[in-house]
């Protein structure tokens, strides 16, 4: 079967903005007239307990997102945007496994730690055990995702407005596949 659509994956760690950007994305495919859906994993993947064995739920997250895409591919959608962390290169093929339909581009948000700790902090202003837990995590997490150097596009979200990341995002999507 051929492919039916793109799926963009904004990647990054904590605090770079990715559900922020996804909802920018959002905006501008619906301004440009482009069916297209919002696929937020952190949310697909929520529930608990999670098992021992998979703290993260990662896979409930492959399973909700096999459902969602075909759904999405029935209603008629030929854009998915998609927010998560890949931390490594066996999870691509896993979500181009799932995606088989879909041209998956991978584009990795970037932001300075400053900026990350600040809007987690404001995230989690009343939340000091949540604050303390994802300002240690984007430390780690970054430290992964560069190890990992899937050699997606990066884009640094520190100086930049949602709906200008999210046009960057768009443009770096569409030299690898036409929207």
């Amino acid at each position: 079967m051929g492919v039916e659509g793109v799926a963009i994956f904004v990647n990054g760690t904590v605090g770079v903005g990715k559900t922020t950007t996804v909802d920018a994305m959002s905006d501008l495919l619906a301004g440009k007239l482009i069916p297209h859906a919002v696929i937020d994993l952190d949310r697909i993947r929520q529930a608990w307990p999670a098992a021992e064995e998979d703290p993260f739920n990662h896979r409930l997250e492959l399973l909700n997102l096999e459902a969602l895409v075909s759904n999405y591919r029935a209603a008629g959608m030929t854009t998915l945007v998609i927010a998560g962390v890949i931390e490594k290169k066996t999870a691509v093929a896993q979500y181009e496994e799932i995606l088989e339909q879909w041209q998956l581009i991978v584009v990795r948000l970037t932001a300075t730690e400053l900026v990350r700790k600040r809007r987690i902090e404001a995230r989690h202003i009343a939340d000091p055990v949540g604050r303390d837990w994802h300002l240690q995590r984007t430390i780690e997490l970054e430290a992964v995702l560069d190890a990992a150097n899937l050699n997606e596009v990066l884009i640094d979200t520190s100086h930049e407005s949602p709906s200008e990341v999210a046009q960057r995002v768009f443009d770096a999507a569409e030299k690898n596949a036409p929207i």
